[in-house]
């Protein structure tokens, strides 16, 4: 009689920054997954040299959490792209607003509501949705301040012999400018899969290799959880 062996687990990849990556690995343990997690960040998060002084603005916009970490908190009202953004937000004091989605959603959700006066967006100085642009046409007088660097990090040697090697990999991929560093700096072999936030994220993957992509069904960091775990079981 033949022993039946069992399939390795597949290690799960973050490539977030550094503090997301710990949240999501922290998440995923919450969850059930006992097997491998690497963590090679391909960026990393500073503060970019400004004036955010808020006192001539009525509102704040913020659409991601790094954003949250280099602005003063003010009484100001804060709207946050998404849930995960407004619970820091209202950590460090702010009252705050999500839109529960992406871009599209906090557009919709800061029109709806028309809010007086003047608002401004604290992104980081690579941001896509153009949020100020579409709220200005909107009839919305928003500005931008560019508040935190994203800066290009390398693919660790344990990251780059994962995504080349023969056992199964499983990678969380939250937006398209990390898909595109991913995509610049890996070669990948058929056993590389990859859960992605947006079609924008998918889009940046294509064609590269990966032999697995699923699209989570919302942009919110649970449904990229909640997406990663299933695929786990899957594998």
């Amino acid at each position: 009689m033949g022993l039946t062996v069992p399939k390795p687990k597949p290690t799960v990849l973050l490539t977030r920054p550094l503090a997301q990556s710990k949240q999501f690995e922290q998440s995923l343990r919450d969850g059930g997954f006992d097997g491998p997690i690497v963590i090679s960040p391909l960026i990393e998060i500073s503060a970019a040299p400004v004036d955010c002084d808020l006192s001539e603005f009525d509102g704040v916009i913020f659409t991601s959490r790094n954003a949250v970490d280099f602005a003063p908190v003010s009484s100001i009202h804060a709207w946050c792209v998404g849930d995960k953004t407004a619970e820091k937000a209202r950590r460090f004091g702010w009252d705050a607003t999500s839109a529960d989605g992406d871009a599209d959603a906090l557009v919709a959700t800061i029109a709806r509501s028309k809010p007086e006066g003047k608002l401004v967006h604290l992104r980081g100085e690579h941001s896509r949705g153009d949020v100020a642009t579409r709220l200005n046409q909107a009839g919305i007088k928003t500005y931008e301040r560019v508040v935190y660097r994203q800066t290009e990090m390398p693919l660790s040697a344990e990251a780059q012999a994962l995504l080349s090697g023969e056992r199964p990999v499983i990678i969380p991929l939250f937006s398209p400018r990390s898909a595109v560093l991913l995509r610049k700096q890996s070669r990948f072999s058929t056993g590389v899969s990859s859960v992605v936030m947006s079609v924008a994220v998918a889009n940046e993957i294509q064609n590269v290799g990966i032999g697995t992509i699923i699209l989570a069904p919302k942009t919110t960091a649970s449904a990229m959880l909640e997406s990663t775990l299933s695929l786990i079981d899957a594998a």
